[in-house]
Parts: structure tokens; C-alpha cells; sequence
């Protein structure tokens, strides 16, 4: 997702990501999808008020 600061947070990480690339990638979507939706079932709950912006990545 061209994200950097979330590839330096995971290079900070002590953990072999080599191994992930055995899954099929639409696995890992479907991971990141539902980590996604947990944490924004939670934001109604924690916030009064919430904006969701989606397309905002820059290639």
C-alpha cells in the first residue's frame, strides 16, 4: 500500500515476514479487512464524532 511509515514501524518488528510470503495475498487482504473492521466497531463507542476517508493513497 506504499505506506512508509508502516514499513518502518515493521522493520522494528523482530519477526521473520519472509514467512508471509507463502500466503496468498488475498489471505492477507482478508487479515487486514477484518483487523480493519474491529477497530472501527470500536470508534462509535470511544468517539463522538468520526470521519472515514477512503482513497487517500498516493502512489
Amino acid at each position: 500500500m506504499y505506506d512508509t511509515k508502516a514499513d518502518e514501524i515493521a522493520a522494528q518488528i523482530d519477526y521473520n515476514f519472509a514467512k508471509l510470503d507463502s500466503f496468498d495475498h488475498g489471505n492477507l487482504t482478508v487479515l487486514r479487512a477484518k483487523q480493519l473492521a474491529e477497530w472501527l466497531a470500536t470508534i462509535p463507542k470511544t468517539r463522538s464524532v468520526m470521519i472515514i476517508a477512503e482513497g487517500l493513497q498516493v502512489a
